[in-house]
């Protein structure tokens, strides 16, 4: 399973091997217990990649070019949030195994290279 967290500076992606329904099950126990609502809901999430990644994607996922140098891949899944308004929270999808580490590893590339280089 993918988990796209979505927050106020970008996204985060994390390959998770707990199989979706669990892990959903967990995240509503939770927030039960610590007396919280939680949304949920089936939406479909894009992964913003570069454009050159297009040729090494799986024919048959869904993906639209932006502009010149990004595409987005859409992604249906579950969006758990802290209520049906915001625009901060999580998707959870699950894809092939080998889809999920190829587009967890194509946004890693991307991640490190927009990443300023650490002082030295």
């Amino acid at each position: 399973m993918l988990k796209l967290i979505y927050g106020e500076t970008g996204v985060y992606v994390e390959r998770v091997t707990q199989s979706q329904e669990d892990w959903l099950h967990q995240q509503h126990q939770l927030a039960a217990c610590v007396g919280e609502t939680l949304w949920q809901e089936i939406a479909i999430g894009t992964l913003l990649l570069p454009l050159d990644c297009a040729s090494q994607l799986p024919a048959d996922l869904d993906w639209i070019p932006c502009d010149e140098e990004w595409l987005e891949v859409e992604l249906t899944g579950f969006w758990l949030a802290a209520n049906s308004e915001v625009d901060t929270g999580t998707l959870v999808t699950q894809q092939e195994p080998s889809v999920e580490a190829l587009l967890l590893r194509l946004w890693q590339e991307q991640e490190r290279i927009r990443q300023p280089p650490e002082p030295v």
